[in-house]
């Protein structure tokens, strides 16, 4: 039975083993005398044939053999934003709609990434190309620094990465969209609509609970960001799905994002047709998409509020008692007046004939007269 060789001879004299799948490895070197040392290879095998083979350049003889090796640190980009591609490309003529259509899906297939991930490609030149790269939005995605990775690596083969016909991808330079916050620390109300009957949705069930439960998941499960963060999550007629996105916690993890840029992720993803919510029956359910003025900003009382209102309350009330005391007082004084008067009509309507004469007055210290 004849074998394949583990080990061929390229013909710049470099040695290439064949390994069994497609991992990271690294060769090294051990000399008849000293230790183990690195040869110059890449990070990766590559496929030829019907096996995976890494070449390993070594400057001096010995025991040659491959190590699986732990990953480089993927690049620094942030996991929440989108992230612009730049592709430089070995073409003298602007690519056609179908032929930037074939570059992302073979760059997706190289990558392992869903080609959904890349959106609003476009054309800058005839030799350069602009996508933009979505977040991570599935439990299977990689995140941004490992897709970046990835994709690095998968245009950094041997002979360069075929993009479509014969044209290649010559170089890939990326970097973060950061989204434009007023960063004004305020909770959001979100209020998204859903284009079905509530009895479509509701189906047979008698509660709104399984779907506050289920659409609560996907919505944070899609984001990826912690259920403690949305709160008060409502379906009602309409249909209407509402729930308010919290202010970042002590003991969350970081990054820690805040509710503003929560609200304009999940405007993003709904227009990207990212968030998937579905009836209790299983049926995915159409989502309009949000606009500005469904995110309601949940601006709190402030201390200087709170004095100006107790203020208030106190100056109403001073004002009250005020007005109650005089109110009371013109009242006695009306009450006053009136008697008054009436007591001077039934003293003016007494007839003098019925008056009786006054009493007689006496000297009371007239001293008596002796007659003798």
């Amino acid at each position: 039975m004849k074998r394949e060789p583990l080990a061929t001879t390229n013909r710049n004299g470099n040695i290439q083993l064949k390994l069994g799948e497609l991992i990271l490895f690294q060769c090294f070197l051990l000399p008849s005398s000293g230790s183990w040392s690195k040869c110059a290879s890449p990070n990766y095998a590559t496929k030829s044939g019907s096996g995976y083979y890494i070449p390993c350049a070594c400057s001096q003889t010995g025991l040659l053999a491959v190590f699986a090796v732990a990953a480089p640190t993927p690049p620094d980009v942030p996991s929440y934003n989108e992230i612009r591609l730049t592709i430089t490309l070995s073409s003298t003529s602007t690519p056609s709609t179908a032929q930037r259509s074939t570059l992302i899906d073979r760059l997706a297939n190289a990558t392992g990434l869903r080609s959904t991930r890349f959106v609003s490609t476009t054309t800058v030149n005839a030799s350069t190309l602009q996508s933009t790269l979505r977040p991570a939005t599935k439990t299977d995605d990689l995140v941004n620094n490992y897709a970046i990775q990835s994709i690095l690596r998968a245009i950094g083969i041997d002979g360069g990465f075929l993009a479509y016909d014969s044209v290649k991808i010559t170089n890939l330079t990326y970097e973060p969209i950061l989204r434009v916050l007023t960063n004004d620390g305020y909770a959001r109300k979100i209020i998204v609509n859903i284009d079905a009957s509530f009895s479509t949705i509701l189906g047979t069930a008698n509660t709104t609970a399984p779907l506050v439960a289920a659409w609560s998941a996907a919505m944070y499960g899609m984001l990826r960001i912690s259920p403690f963060r949305v709160k008060n999550v409502l379906v009602d007629r309409g249909v209407v799905f509402n729930f308010t996105f919290t202010l970042p916690y002590d003991e969350e993890q970081a990054p820690k994002i805040s509710a503003e840029e929560l609200s304009i992720m999940l405007q993003e993803s709904v227009s990207y047709g990212e968030l998937d919510l579905a009836s209790t029956t299983g049926a995915k359910l159409s989502i309009s998409p949000i606009v500005d003025g469904q995110i309601v900003i949940l601006i709190p009382l402030s201390k200087s509020s709170s004095l100006v209102l107790i203020l208030v309350i106190t100056i109403s009330t001073i004002l009250l008692v005020s007005g109650l005391y005089v109110g009371g007082a013109v009242l006695f004084k009306i009450r006053s007046d009136f008697l008054l008067e009436e007591e001077r009509k039934r003293f003016i309507m007494v007839d003098p004939a019925t008056l009786h004469p006054p009493p007689p007055v006496y000297p009371a210290d007239i001293p008596a007269i002796d007659y003798e």
